[in-house]
């Protein structure tokens, strides 16, 4: 009997160890996710790469605990649909209209870029340069920061095919649209020119996405700047025009002023009278007419405003082409008698008397004159 209790005892025992170890392949098998690291064969496979959207997820996370007010359902699916589109390739354009219409944020915008830039060429520069565009219409100070911070000299050697510049406009650009001048100043002063850039070709990249409603600003801006000698002003073409559709006759008397004493350069004058002639209005020409024939021929400006004018009146008013087209001066010989001879074609057929008592003092030679009497 005393020899049967060892065995006893041995056998609870074995009992014991058995029920341990089945409820340890019960609490593992309930817990795969407790694997460690360590437990792990040395030989396993890493881990697939996050794709642009579980990063992107991940990021707004982190947002939300640091205490940021999460995007909206609507703006979240919005930015979901874009992340997809830039995994697979897809044009973006409208989803990110779609973005900004939902009230997706310029930092998203950004935290996206940042992980399309991480994984260049494989998302594409075009991509990048779409969500940057994108966060500088929001927020263009924002947008020139994280350009300023990940579009530099350690960036481009590696990836010198990018569009260097590109990116640099893409983010002025859009910036422009909201805060002109100071989307300016960024570009002009900037510290990372593009290769082969100079703060003038910036700036002359970027006026003329200057905010059409604003020209008022605009000529303020030049007003400035020209006063400075700062020598970065070399156009006022595009608020010259803006001006001369709201308001042609201080247009003009603003060009025949301002720019002549502080523009005086012949190329400015000239592009800012011809766009100031583009831009007067239709039914104002006849207002044209009459400013440019009593200006004597010779000034370049003049020329090249009188021929924007001669050649919108051919069809509609032929008369007053001829009248404006006769002072452009010596200097555009060629384009006088072409004007001439078309304006000239158009009124022979309405008028033909007043064409014929016009040729003595026309000053066009038998060969054209012939021309003109061919009309039908």
């Amino acid at each position: 009997m005393r020899r049967s209790i060892p065995n006893v005892i041995a056998i609870l025992a074995g009992c014991a160890l058995l029920v341990a170890a089945v409820a340890l392949l019960i609490w593992n098998a309930s817990s795969p996710e407790r694997e460690t690291s360590a437990a792990r064969p040395a030989s396993a496979p890493e881990m697939p790469r996050k794709s642009a959207r579980s990063d992107r997820l991940s990021t707004e996370s982190r947002r939300n605990k640091a205490g940021e007010q999460p995007l909206s359902p609507d703006a979240r699916e919005a930015l979901a649909r874009l992340t997809e589109a830039i995994e697979r390739d897809q044009d973006g354009r409208l989803l990110v209209e779609e973005c900004k219409a939902a009230g997706v944020r310029a930092s998203d915008f950004l935290e996206l870029a940042s992980v399309i830039k991480a994984r260049v060429p494989e998302l594409g520069t075009w991509n990048l340069e779409l969500v940057l565009g994108a966060a500088a219409e929001i927020d263009g100070q924002a947008a020139a920061a994280w350009y300023d911070r990940n579009v530099s000299s350690d960036f481009l050697p590696q990836h010198k095919w990018i569009g260097y510049d590109t990116l640099f406009l893409t983010a002025a650009i859009a910036w422009m649209r909201s805060e002109p001048r100071e989307a300016i100043r960024w570009a002009v002063g900037h510290d990372h020119l593009p290769i082969g850039s100079t703060a003038e070709s910036n700036l002359s990249q970027i006026l003329v996405y200057w905010p059409r409603s604003d020209f008022a600003g605009q000529i303020e801006w030049i007003e400035e700047q020209s006063r400075t000698s700062s020598g970065l002003v070399r156009q006022v073409d595009p608020a010259i025009r803006f001006w001369a559709e709201e308001d042609p006759a201080s247009a003009v008397n603003w060009m025949e002023s301002f720019v002549t004493d502080y523009l005086p350069s012949p190329l400015v004058r000239s592009r800012g009278y011809e766009e100031l002639a583009r831009g007067w209005p239709d039914n104002r020409l006849d207002e044209a007419v009459d400013w440019l024939t009593i200006r004597e021929p010779g000034d370049m400006g003049h020329d090249a405003a009188r021929s924007v004018v001669a050649e919108r009146l051919t069809k509609t008013n032929p008369l007053g082409a001829i009248k404006v087209a006769a002072k452009l001066s010596d200097r555009r010989r060629e384009k006088r008698e072409e004007l001439l001879v078309r304006a000239a074609r158009n009124l022979y057929r309405k008028d033909p008397g007043t064409v014929i008592d016009w040729f003595p003092e026309s000053g066009l030679s038998e060969e054209a004159q012939e021309a003109i009497l061919r009309s039908e």
